[in-house]
């Protein structure tokens, strides 16, 4: 469907890469390195403008901006609406959330940018570059459950089961709008299955929870907490 007259948006915009039907869910995904910032800046709202302004670096200050922008871009499209009309708000977590629209969740990492639009209930969404240094045994030991932390020493590819448990984590989090301080290890993810993940415990997330793992880039883990129906 054609956007809303008024703010025409840039000619390249992410690419639809999955979509479900019950629930309905739409993933959103593309790299920042083929965007130019300058296409989305003027899209964004005054505040988003001067907090894109406010990083450090100009790489930054452009991720800002990319993001808040293909944001803005991929909702507007959604919707069928200006992306300047589109109104923000936050949840008593901080969550961002779209006035009067549907749920959706944002994640990037290095390069790599997504977004999930769930129509039905709430939904979070994780990516990380397999690729970034990270010390993953130390930080495994620290958050994951000892039965994950186990699992994982024990594998054959640890680091490749580290994101894997990660991004399930993270996505469970945010969709949940809990925050990691009441405690990621208490979330228990199986992965027992090759490329598939489910929820241990505890019960309350795995009734309200399903997690999905769709390959999108080579390089990159993802997972994505959507809400039962």
């Amino acid at each position: 469907m054609p956007v809303k007259a008024g703010m025409a948006l840039p000619l390249m915009l992410p690419k639809l890469i999955y979509r479900q039907l019950n629930p309905i869910v739409h993933l959103y995904a593309t790299r920042f390195s083929v965007h130019n910032a300058s296409d989305y800046y003027s899209l964004l709202s005054e505040e988003e403008q001067l907090k894109a302004q406010k990083k450090a670096f100009p790489q930054l200050q452009d991720e800002a901006i990319l993001s808040l922008g293909l944001r803005r871009a991929i909702l507007a499209k959604h919707l069928s609406q200006s992306a300047k009309e589109l109104v923000f708000s936050f949840a008593e977590n901080q969550k961002p959330i779209l006035v009067n629209g549907p749920y959706f969740n944002v994640s990037h990492s290095q390069d790599y940018w997504v977004i999930a639009i769930a129509d039905q209930g709430p939904i979070g969404i994780d990516i990380e570059d397999k690729n970034r240094p990270v010390n993953f045994l130390e930080i495994a030991k620290r958050f994951f459950a000892p039965e994950e932390y186990a699992f994982l020493a024990a594998a054959a590819e640890p680091k490749e089961m580290f994101w894997r448990y990660w991004t399930a984590k993270e996505a469970l989090v945010k969709a949940s709008g809990k925050g990691i301080v009441e405690g990621i290890d208490k979330i228990i993810i199986d992965l027992n299955a090759p490329k598939s993940c489910s929820i241990k415990a505890p019960q309350t997330l795995a009734n309200r929870f399903n997690l999905m793992t769709p390959e999108v880039f080579l390089g990159t883990a993802l997972t994505v907490a959507i809400s039962q129906v």
